[in-house]
């Protein structure tokens, strides 16, 4: 049991979600293509990195780098521009090995995996699990020469068309060896997150969905790719998802040489039956939460926006069995905005509303931290926004008559959770990007930084969620509507020429460095406005609020049962009762009204509660301050009484003398 547990949670912390809708989904003919970066756990390189477009010699190698989630920076080289340079303290880094470099390469915005270059082509990524596993040349036990990030890096370099990424890819993992940089060791390899998928889009309309494994012996690859309807939307949360493949279709099916070999070899599948690709390679560990943590984030993103299908959202998705489809078609046109919406879900308004219940807190706290797994077993719901996001982006292919592919190709980028972030517009095309945008390590708090401006006011919105969230979602959706009116002003100003990838990046950096500016203002105004448990309002009286925790959780506590531990001594307990007995007898059953009768009687009520509320208040203090006076007097009375020996008196005559003295 442990053994799956802890395959479960390699692969749900490096797990990232895709999202993509064809051209005809859209209300304005573009592709779009979405990713999130849930990686957060691992100590990532933050930058955004343009890797500029370069001219090589025949015959010139190509260094292919082993990029591990190791801190900043990714990896250093001399072939991929001044992003990647050695810096101060850095050394060279060492390839994993060689391939035949081209004469020509585009330039491409990189991240972990490379994501969108200058003439369109756009990739999102996400981890999967599936029945084989392979390391890298750099260890005894390694046979393969790529990974995921590497493959992506040489298509947006050499590629045009999602087709050609897809053969590109796929040939070399192949040729040289595939391996999934969350395999673990061969001792015990982890399954979980093994292999990978990505979602690949171009400028023609096109929209395809790869898969990659590692083959035979742990060496070379397999893999499979099927073209996404240009009506459809489609997901790939961690889990495989192509089915039937019909291999005589190469205008909507591609795969590796003799792609069901390996699977019929090893009896994952029959055939004498129709070959299902991730029934036959998906993997999915026995009693794991698996099926729900990859099919309850389909069945979201699918219900959302294809409500008229009422999914099933108890099914969860299984390898072997299909629960789901491959691709839906919306109930409406779908937007940039629509799948940014869709990364900010915490499953708000269904039964697995992570912002509802006791996890949630008493603030409706929608984050669900990891546990050790080693004496408690369960899990909690996956949300498609979570704590973790490092970052996250929607990518956008338009042919736009007027629009060099420079600026017509964008990637709106967020920092950190999406719930709380705004989504900047950055071109294809543009050469540089706001200093700002890009600073910043995983681990050292930089106001230089934009990511860390977002990260830091959506870390504060943890402490108190539910009215925390409401202001930044209010100040998001602000910054958001005037990105989209930026970008239609880029539209509009930066024309189809050669300085059109220089005027899209004036735009964009200035609105980014202004947006961080105002972002990290807003994130002074937000600790000063709730700390210490409260709400502050305004410097003057009146102004700071208390927090309360709600009924429903205080129920969940022991705040009913308190004080469980408390023993006071006799005399202590005395003097309470008998402290209660008299403010019991002294205190009426019910206050005071005031009735006024005007008109009809029940004005009498409403003028009651229409009274000024400092009359309210003092009215109310002063029978409070009553009672307690009385109180006080008849206890003081009754302790004095008390203390005093009872004497015979003789007459009344003998008290009066007594008296008198």
């Amino acid at each position: 049991m442990r053994r799956i547990i802890g395959a479960f949670l390699v692969a749900s912390t490096s797990a990232c979600s895709i999202i993509g809708a064809g051209f005809k989904a859209t209300s304005d003919g573009s592709t779009l293509l979405a990713h999130t970066n849930d990686a957060g756990s691992n100590p990532n390189d933050l930058r955004l990195v343009r890797v500029p477009a370069m001219n090589f010699t025949i015959g010139a190698q190509r260094p292919v780098y082993e990029v591990l989630r190791n801190g900043t920076p990714r990896f250093t080289s001399e072939d991929r521009g001044p992003g990647y340079a050695v810096q101060m303290n850095q050394t060279l880094s060492v390839p994993l090995g060689y391939i035949e470099q081209v004469t020509k390469t585009y330039a491409y915005w990189d991240h972990d995996f490379a994501m969108q270059n200058e003439v369109q082509l756009s990739i999102a990524e996400s981890t999967c699990s599936c029945k084989t596993a392979g390391w890298p040349v750099s260890l005894q036990y390694g046979f393969n020469l790529f990974s995921i990030d590497e493959l992506s890096k040489v298509a947006l370099e050499r590629c045009d068309t999602a087709v050609c990424a897809i053969k590109t890819m796929g040939e070399l993992a192949e040729k040289h060896g595939f391996y999934g940089e969350y395999s673990s060791d061969p001792e015990l390899p982890e399954y979980g997150a093994s292999c990978e998928a990505l979602g690949v889009a171009d400028k023609h309309g096109d929209l395809w969905i790869f898969h990659v494994l590692t083959g035979r012996n742990s060496s070379g690859a397999i893999w499979a790719a099927q073209r996404v309807k240009e009506t459809d939307v489609v997901t790939v949360p961690n889990t495989f998802v192509i089915r039937e493949m019909n291999l005589s279709d190469p205008d909507n099916f591609l795969a590796s040489k003799d792609v069901a070999q390996l699977a019929y070899d090893m009896q994952w599948a029959s055939p004498d039956e129709p070959f299902d690709f991730t029934a036959a390679y998906g993997y999915v560990a026995p009693n794991s939460a698996k099926p729900l943590y990859g099919g309850r984030r389909m069945w979201r993103i699918y219900d959302l926006v294809a409500p008229s299908l009422h999914l099933d959202a108890s099914l969860g998705f299984h390898s072997r069995v299909p629960t789901y489809p491959f691709s839906v078609t919306p109930d409406e046109s779908i937007t940039p905005e629509t799948l940014m919406r869709i990364m900010q879900d915490h499953y708000e308004g269904t039964v697995f509303d992570l912002t509802k219940g006791v996890a949630a807190g008493p603030f409706g706290d929608p984050a669900r931290y990891g546990s050790k797994g080693n004496n408690v077993t369960g899990n909690w719901e996956r949300a498609i926004s979570m704590h973790r996001t490092t970052h996250s982006f929607v990518l956008q292919t338009r042919r736009i008559a007027g629009l060099s592919d420079g600026v017509a190709g964008l990637a709106w980028y967020a920092h950190g959770e999406p719930a709380n972030a705004v989504y900047f517009p950055i071109a294809c095309g543009q050469n540089t990007i706001a200093p700002t945008f890009v600073a910043g390590l995983r681990g050292v708090m930089d106001l230089e930084s934009s990511w860390w401006a977002f990260h830091f006011v959506s870390n504060w919105a943890h402490l108190r969620y539910n009215v925390i969230h409401r202001e930044i979602a209010t100040k998001r959706n602000a910054f958001q509507m005037a990105a989209r009116v930026l970008q239609q002003e880029v539209d509009a100003n930066c024309s189809n020429n050669q300085t059109a990838d220089a005027c899209a990046a004036d735009f964009f950096n200035e609105f980014m460095a202004d947006a961080t500016e105002q972002w990290w203002q807003f994130a002074w105004h937000i600790v000063g406005k709730y700390n210490d448990g409260y709400i502050i309002k305004s410097n003057s009286m009146g102004g700071v609020r208390l927090g309360s925790y709600p009924d429903e959780w205080l129920k969940t506590t022991n705040y009913m049962l308190y004080p469980e531990y408390y023993s006071p001594p006799a005399e202590v307990a005395e003097e309470e009762q008998n402290a209660a007995s008299v403010a019991a007898y002294i205190v009426p059953t019910a206050m005071p009204t005031i009735t006024i009768s005007v008109g009809d009687a029940s004005d009498g009520y409403a003028a009651w509660h229409e009274l000024p509320p400092g009359f309210l208040l003092g009215f109310g203090c002063g029978i409070m301050f009553l009672v307690l006076l009385i109180s006080v007097v008849l206890l003081v009375v009754f302790k004095h009484r008390s203390k005093q020996s009872p004497k015979p008196v003789e007459n009344s005559t003998a008290v009066v003398q007594s008296d008198q003295v």
